[in-house]
């Protein structure tokens, strides 16, 4: 795999790679979960209009993304993952770990101590991505609570290991 570059996307969504790519990351949810019906918009609303997107670039097309974003609601300190997704051309190169770390990065330079998410028990690869990068897991918060796929991660960002830089190829947010 060709070498990839992670920076903020100031526009979130308005990005039309992005935005592409969190629309392949719907299909595949309601994919994984098919006894459930997702409606698009009210999904995407959760990645609240104050989230800040990275996106991650293989030769100029978006391959993977995650917003970082606050959530009073969740009874959490800290902030909150959301959206991380890879495209399947993209899965096994590395790009989830950069992208995960630069998402770290972001929120401990918006000064949170913590980085939570929700993940469901449909996805596997995504739990291994967390597990092997530091996140354990944590009750559900929010409107996850009771909620039978779910499955939610934290990670301390005050730890020495989550202060590793992000890889040379890789711009971290600001």
């Amino acid at each position: 795999m060709a070498e990839f570059t992670i920076s903020p996307v100031p526009d979130g969504t308005s990005d039309p790679g992005l935005d592409a790519l969190i629309h392949a990351m719907f299909l595949e949810v309601c994919a994984r979960y098919p006894d459930r019906v997702f409606d698009e918009q009210q999904w995407r609303s959760e990645a609240g209009d104050q989230a800040l997107y990275l996106g991650a670039r293989v030769e100029g097309s978006v391959m993977g993304c995650c917003a970082v974003q606050a959530n009073p609601g969740s009874g959490r300190a800290g902030m909150e993952l959301k959206r991380m997704y890879i495209a399947p051309g993209a899965r096994g190169s590395g790009l989830a770990d950069a992208l995960l770390r630069a998402a770290e990065q972001t929120a401990s330079s918006l000064g949170a101590d913590e980085l939570y998410l929700q993940t469901g028990n449909g996805q596997p690869e995504a739990m291994r991505v967390y597990e092997r990068n530091g996140y354990t897991p944590i009750p559900a918060y929010g409107h996850y609570r009771g909620d039978a796929i779910s499955c939610c991660y934290a990670k301390s960002l005050s730890e020495p290991a989550a202060a590793e830089n992000v890889p040379a190829t890789a711009e971290p947010a600001r």
